[in-house]
């Protein structure tokens, strides 16, 4: 993952980055408890929600790799971009290899943030997902078809993820 303070990377599991950003999460609030692959707690997704979830476990399947969407009302006292990297630890997403995107949708805030797990940082950048996230969600979230815009841009991103050669999964 990229530290939200100078974008190097470091493990999910260093509480701390070598530029001397440290994770302090005794002052956020608990993270709600995770219900699968698909976390729509503000229900925006609506009838697009069990085609997200056949998408993101057949990735999972054919990958490894764990997509996982969060819709929060928002990430107070943490930025957007600041939560997403808290949230990716305390959910412990990825397993042993930690192979997982996390996707944080901040109603509030009005952003959408992507956090890449230290196992498949060498193979898509944040900045890619990013990228490919803005440039589907941000059209169909102006017309507030918010289930829409994720499932085309999980789409988009599983395309990108079945075309990436990992090195096989640990045991």
């Amino acid at each position: 993952m990229k530290c939200p303070k100078c974008l190097s990377s470091i493990p999910e599991w260093n509480k701390a980055c070598k530029c001397g950003y440290k994770l302090d999460f005794s002052k956020v609030p608990s993270p709600p408890r995770q219900i699968g692959l698909i976390n729509d707690y503000e229900a925006i997704i609506g009838e697009q929600l069990g085609k997200m979830i056949n998408l993101v476990n057949d990735i999972e399947k054919k990958t490894g790799i764990e997509i996982v969407v969060a819709i929060l009302n928002n990430t107070k006292p943490l930025l957007p971009e600041n939560y997403a990297f808290y949230l990716f630890n305390k959910w412990n997403l990825g397993k042993k290899d930690h192979r997982a995107i996390l996707i944080l949708v901040a109603m509030y805030e009005r952003r959408v943030e992507t956090e890449i797990g230290f196992g498949l940082e060498k193979y898509i950048t944040e900045d890619e997902t990013e990228k490919l996230l803005d440039e589907i969600i941000i059209p169909y979230f102006k017309q507030s078809k918010y289930g829409e815009g994720l499932y085309e841009a999980l789409k988009a991103l599983a395309k990108k993820l079945e075309n990436l050669d990992l090195p096989p999964l640990k045991k």
